[in-house]
């Protein structure tokens, strides 16, 4: 209980003479009068009841009987007098028999503090009626609103000792109150609370889908989604003029989400919108990005009878484009979708024209869910051309000298053009740029040479086009690329691998791997792959004399296409290095021994720089050669063989690509 309780009190209220059913107060409710009602429960023990006594304390104040209560069957109490609008006030109550008194827990009403944030929201804040909470209270404090006057609503319920609530009223008086369930069926309730609140709050921005063109009548139309306030009453529409925002309409309605226009040409110009919501208390929210219609113009050549359609960029599409769309109507005719180009396209390809024809086109721009879509103002031409076909195609791309790649074009039985384009890309089948050009000599063949081109690091995509007099490009070509050819030594084998040549019209039929070492100068088939295998191992350890270098290179050899060409692709070389194997005897006897000549016995040896000499003990050089199959027979230069006794050998070579072998010892002569 609260300091300051009159002695009287804290005897009724805490001493216990003897056992009594002890009166639980549960609630404290206050009414708009300002009057507190209590709510308690009845002692489990009535024999020997003979009174309640109330007693009522403020916030720092002594607590005082304010009411004798008789009746035993009574269990509330109005306290008239509370004055609860201005204060807090605290309460027990005393069961009293003849000869016990027991009083309940002490419990103070609610008192609400209401702060009005001046942009139409209300922080509110209490207190609890006790603490720790009684445990037949509700978790839950209730938070209920007036508006308008007299009609009250549960607003939201917290657990905590504040909230607070947004009011969207231009200029309302709003009333608060909070409640706190009992598990006996009452309340504790608080003094209402109210104060007058203006809406400043503007409303949230709408989404602005798209600004698009009416096919059928040329008039510009917005559309928008609502704002997610639900007080947005209206949309203003902005029109960017001589670099000012301007509004230049007000649409009434949560729901309207359309509007159209006759005031802006499409046609002649890209017109940009913004929007944004107001509510009724004219509070406007803040403008959404910009839209801007799309353009769209077409051409066409008679060349190619192709119509080429462009058009202007489309921003802020909700959700991203997903593509570009683009129909075409052929002398008034019906829409027919004519392709669709990537999001990042603005422009379009149209073949196969028909001569005195008139076509109209216009192009619509999908977001990536295909819920929202803008089309672009027409564009329209009559075309009257002459026929024309055309054929380029790359037979093969290919390794020469290990040094440069030649590039194979065909025209076939093409008659009227002016040159051939070659295209790039390095490393990618995408991202072609300009390289090279022959012009029309005749021939049905053209070959182009890429001298820079590192060929056994980077890959190299070719494409081939051919022009035609009216300066357009009327065929393209297949695309083609190098082979890289890469291998890697182990025991005595060399793995090879190598990428898939690809591009041919069917495919590869079939890979030859080819070799060449110091005993032969000139490549030779050592083995064979389908089309679709892209390696091969090569044991040369059946190879020791070749020496210690082996070259490959591997020729792809086109399928059957239906052009009739019989095509071949050469990659690039690589050397794979083999370690070398020496053994060197430690004696040999000339006549009648098994050894009778002194040589080392070695394996996979470069044979360009073998070195080979034997010294007497004097430092005398008695031997000396460069061929690995040449030893010495232990003779002086006159046919005499020399007496047994021990010489000096040195053996050098190179090898690999940087190494160098050189070893030192002596030889035993035996006679």
């Amino acid at each position: 209980m609260r300091k300051g309780l009159l002695v009287i009190v804290s005897l009724l209220c805490c001493l216990q003479l003897f056992p009594l059913g002890k009166p639980d107060l549960r609630c404290l409710e206050v009414n708009d009068a300002g009057h507190i009602t209590l709510h308690w429960l009845a002692p489990s023990d009535m024999s020997d009841f003979a009174r309640y006594e109330i007693y009522h304390a403020t916030i720092g104040g002594n607590y005082s009987r304010i009411a004798v209560i008789m009746d035993a069957t009574k269990t509330s109490y109005c306290d008239t007098a509370a004055q609860a609008l201005t204060q807090s006030s605290s309460y027990c109550v005393i069961a009293i028999s003849s000869n016990s008194q027991f009083s309940s827990d002490t419990i103070s009403s609610i008192e609400l503090y209401l702060t009005n944030l001046a942009n139409g929201s209300a922080q509110l804040n209490w207190n609890a009626p006790i603490t720790p909470p009684k445990p037949s209270y509700s978790t839950n404090y209730e938070v209920w609103k007036e508006y308008p006057a007299t009609v009250w609503n549960l607003s939201k319920t917290t657990t905590a000792l504040m909230a607070k609530d947004t009011n969207d009223f231009c200029q309302a008086t709003v009333g608060y109150r909070i409640e706190l369930a009992d598990a006996s069926g009452c309340k504790n309730v608080s003094r209402p609370e109210r104060d007058i609140f203006n809406d400043l709050i503007p409303p949230k921005k709408p989404r602005f889908d798209s600004v698009s063109v009416s096919i059928s009548d040329n008039t510009l139309q917005l559309g928008w989604q609502p704002s997610i306030s639900a007080d947005a009453a209206a949309y203003v529409i902005y029109h960017f003029e001589n670099n000012v925002w301007i509004p230049i309409d007000t649409v009434f309605g949560y729901n309207t989400t359309y509007w159209n226009t006759t005031d802006y040409n499409p046609t002649d110009e890209i017109h940009h919108f913004r929007i944004a919501a107001m509510d009724d208390c004219a509070n406007v929210s803040p403008m959404t990005d910009e839209i801007f219609n799309m353009q769209s113009s077409s051409q066409f050549d008679y060349c190619t009878q192709t119509a080429f359609i462009s058009w202007t960029a489309y921003s802020n599409m909700p959700d991203g484009i997903k593509e570009f769309r683009i129909y075409y109507s052929v002398d008034g005719g019906a829409w027919t979708l004519a392709g669709t180009a990537s999001a990042t396209e603005h422009d379009f390809s149209f073949p196969g024209l028909i001569p005195n024809s008139d076509y109209t086109f216009f192009v619509q721009a999908v977001n990536t869910f295909e819920t929202v879509s803008a089309s672009s103002a027409k564009t329209s031409f009559t075309f009257a051309p002459e026929d024309n076909k055309d054929f380029v195609y790359i037979r093969s791309v290919s390794v020469v000298d290990n040094d440069y790649l030649s590039i194979k074009v065909s025209t076939g039985s093409t008659i009227s053009f002016n040159k051939v384009i070659l295209y790039r890309s390095v490393d990618s089948a995408d991202n072609f740029s300009y390289f090279k050009t022959i012009a029309n000599n005749g021939s049905d063949t053209y070959v182009f040479t890429d001298e820079s081109a590192k060929v056994a690091r980077l890959h190299y995509y070719y494409k081939a086009a051919i022009e035609n007099g009216c300066g357009m490009q009327t065929a393209e070509s297949n695309v083609a690329h190098n082979i890289i050819l890469q291998g890697t030594t182990h025991e005595y084998k060399n793995y090879l691998q190598w990428n898939d040549y690809g591009y041919w019209e069917n495919g590869v039929a079939h890979y030859i791997v080819e070799r060449m070492d110091y005993l032969n100068n000139a490549f030779k088939e050592v083995g064979f792959e389908y089309g679709n295998v892209t390696n091969y191992i090569d044991d040369v350890i059946g190879c020791p004399d070749e020496g210690d270098q082996f070259i490959y290179q591997i020729k792809a050899y086109s399928a059957q296409n239906p052009y009739g060409f019989e095509d071949v692709s050469v990659s690039n070389q690589i050397i794979a290095y083999q370690q070398p194997i020496v053994y060197i005897a430690s004696g040999f006897r000339p006549l009648g021994g098994i050894i009778t000549t002194f040589k080392p016995y070695t394996s996979f040896v470069n044979l360009k720089d073998y070195n080979f000499r034997i010294y007497s003990r004097e430092g005398n050089l008695v031997f000396e050669t460069d061929n690995p199959e040449i030893g010495w027979d232990g003779k002086l230069k006159n046919d005499v063989y020399y007496p047994a006794q021990i010489f000096i050998y040195k053996i050098s070579f190179s090898y690999g690509k940087d190494d160098y072998f050189e070893k030192s010892g002596t030889v035993t002569l035996v006679r």
